[in-house]
């Protein structure tokens, strides 16, 4: 028998040898580890996409439940059946004029002492405002104006309004009387507060943007003019001409208004905006507080009614970074830093709990709950108000209308009037 010749079968070209049960193992761990990470990225998208489903259920029942409330006011409303310019419970009559205190584009705040239906005889201030000036354009805004403050009545940091009534000329707020004047003001006779006063200050203004926001209320106009000091120290948020109702957390608008100086970026860029504006203010009064002047302001030699003044004052609200003095606290610099922050959605009280800007440092030792039933002590003693000098003249020379033609459009003002049963 011839030899039988053994050779080797070698592998193709291009194939491997045969894997290892080790390797079996590697790859069914890498892919075990590929699976799972992939599990885990769903169950945390799903786990994000919930909680943005349940804070939509949540906003939409804040908006199913203040429908019905404002289907109720217009229930009641349309019981009440007002169809005339006046309609008879409250008018000038019951005011004894004192003095005016101040007079603008909107109309007239006179200082009066009166006595409302089951109410003490007090002083009240009333703001008139032309019905001439009024039309179908803002006749909205003044409305909403009204709202804002049925909404807040009994705060104890924002102003009440005890009533409002109209005549054939004018429509009234009667707000409370703040005697101590405005927070700008008082900045003005002492340069600049202590932290410790403006904490203060700036704990009940937080009080009061938070209640406002909860409720689906936008300020837009926040600043130190805006702050009212009544007889006892504390402060209280006036003045809500530019208002927007129904705008709840992850609500936007983008209508421009506010005080230039006050407008947060996005105002001034005219992009959607929500409650972050408000916060962002708030950051602005923190620091002209303990400043006396505002982070963002126009230059000295700047005409501010050139319009370029207005366009150099946005770019810096845009690009430049806010200059603190060396001797404010870091505290104080952390809290404007983050209210005054450019991107929206990174700022305090735009993200996160709504408890964020009461939980910062700079309020360390504030006990929000004495504050809010107003059982802290305000920092400073306020000047014992004057007794108000009466004068001769009344009502009349104060609110007279140069233009003599009648009102035709009564029907515009129909609903306006209304009683605040609540703080009698």
């Amino acid at each position: 028998m011839g030899a039988v010749a053994i050779t080797s079968q070698k592998q193709p070209a291009g194939t491997s040898a045969e894997p290892t049960p080790e390797t079996v193992k590697r790859v069914d761990f890498t892919r075990q580890q590929e699976i799972q990470c992939l599990k885990d990225s769903y169950e945390t998208r799903i786990r994000i996409l919930q909680e943005e489903k349940r804070a939509l259920e949540e906003e939409n029942q804040k908006l199913v439940i203040r429908n019905q409330e404002l289907q109720k006011e217009l229930e009641a409303i349309k019981k009440r059946e007002i169809n005339t310019a006046d309609d008879g419970k409250v008018s000038l009559h019951d005011f004894q004029f004192i003095r005016k205190l101040g007079e603008g584009a909107f109309g007239t705040v006179v200082l009066t002492k009166g006595k409302l239906p089951g109410g003490p005889e007090q002083l009240y201030a009333i703001k008139a405002l032309k019905k001439r000036s009024i039309d179908s354009s803002n006749i909205c805004e003044i409305m909403a104006e009204k709202e804002v403050f049925m909404l807040t009545s009994g705060h104890p940091f924002i102003t009440t309004m005890y009533c409002c009534f109209q005549n054939t000329e004018h429509v009234f707020f009667v707000m409370e009387y703040m005697s101590g004047g405005n927070l700008k003001e008082q900045l003005d006779e002492v340069e600049f507060f202590s932290e410790k006063r403006t904490k203060f200050y700036a704990a009940e203004i937080v009080l009061a943007v938070q209640f406002l926001h909860q409720h689906g209320i936008l300020h837009r106009d926040l600043k130190l003019e805006n702050v009212l000091v009544d007889s006892d120290g504390h402060c209280k948020i006036a003045d809500f001409g530019l208002s927007k109702l129904g705008l709840f957390r992850h609500c936007k608008t983008r209508t421009k208004c506010g005080t230039p100086f006050c407008m947060a970026p996005e105002i001034v860029k005219n992009l959607p905006y929500g409650q972050g504006v408000d916060w962002w203010a708030v950051g602005v009064m923190i620091y002209e507080m303990m400043t006396g002047y505002p982070p963002f302001d126009y230059d000295e030699e700047d005409d501010m009614d050139d319009d370029s003044a207005d366009d150099k004052l946005e770019q810096k609200i845009i690009n430049d970074e806010v200059d603190f003095p060396e001797d404010m606290s870091l505290a104080a610099v952390s809290i404007v830093t983050k209210l005054l922050m450019k991107n929206s959605h990174k700022r305090l009280g735009s993200t996160g709990s709504v408890d964020a800007v009461r939980q910062h440092p700079f309020f360390k030792g504030i006990n929000w709950q004495a504050l809010q039933e107003k059982r802290v002590q305000p920092p400073e003693e306020e000047k014992a108000a004057k007794k108000p000098e009466e004068r001769k003249h009344g009502f009349s020379k104060v609110l007279k209308d140069d233009n003599t033609t009648s009102i035709s459009n009564q029907t515009l003002f129909q609903g306006f009037s209304f009683m605040n049963y609540i703080v009698k």
